[in-house]
């Protein structure tokens, strides 16, 4: 009879160990989170050779799978890259990216691959590394006047498609993108403008060419006009008063 007893609770000493053991593996996922897990798992149709788990749970093995998770949290990535224009000309830009994991493949096999066990840190470092490079780009491919014509919602749309192209290869999108000018782009022009102006008031000599004032004064008239050749006339004032500028230090 006590054999029978001992039996019996062994049993069910077991069967509760085991009950122990499978609910501490069977991983349930949080709704702000993506499970991810790899080693030994089925085939999945994103051909990762890991297997995504979104709003789920799931049981993962004990030595031939392991598991970790990916946070869906969107992150901040702001930057004030300080770059050159085409032709030359400083300008400074804040602009700010709002942009996170997608939980749909095949960005989220991306991401469980090239961000697997980084922390949030590391991802944000990482993703303001490459938005600094990809904007950067952009306003040096931009000259001046561009950028003084062209509207704020353009600007944004060659900004998102230049750094959302390197941000998908991880697995991240971009929900929303600002850019404020440090200095306006007008202000700027206006700048050049002023510093020619005082060059030829502290120069003893005459403007280096009467034509290139005639065409500098004519320009200005044209502008004045708000003619339909805004982008156009303003390249060439900018042309020509580098042109002006040189001339008079030489």
């Amino acid at each position: 009879m006590d054999s029978i007893l001992f039996i019996v609770i062994g049993q069910m000493a077991l069967l509760f160990m085991m009950m122990f053991f499978a609910a501490r593996r069977y991983i349930k996922c949080p709704s702000n989170k993506l499970l991810v897990v790899y080693g030994r798992v089925a085939e999945t149709s994103n051909g990762s050779g890991v297997q995504i788990i979104r709003n789920g749970a799931t049981f993962v093995w004990p030595v031939i799978q392991h598991y970790f998770f990916l946070d869906l949290e969107e992150h901040k990535i702001e930057l004030s890259p300080k770059v050159k224009t085409k032709d030359g000309i400083d300008i400074q830009a804040k602009v700010t990216f709002i942009a996170g994991i997608s939980p749909d493949d095949p960005h989220a096999a991306a991401a469980a691959q090239r961000l697997a066990l980084k922390s949030k840190k590391m991802i944000v470092d990482l993703l303001t590394d490459i938005a600094y490079s990809a904007t950067s780009k952009v306003f040096q491919q931009m000259d001046l006047v561009e950028l003084a014509t062209t509207s704020d919602s353009q600007i944004i749309n060659r900004l998102v498609q230049a750094t959302a192209k390197e941000f998908r290869k991880l697995g991240v999108l971009i929900t929303t993108c600002k850019v404020d000018f440090i200095e306006d782009t007008q202000a700027i022009l206006q700048n050049i403008e002023e510093q020619f102006q005082q060059q030829q008031v502290l120069s003893d000599s005459p403007l280096p060419s009467s034509d290139g004032a005639k065409e500098l004064e004519k320009i200005n008239n044209q502008l004045q006009q708000n003619t339909k050749e805004r982008e156009e006339l303003l390249h060439q004032k900018i042309t020509l008063l580098a042109r002006l500028g040189n001339a008079t230090k030489s």
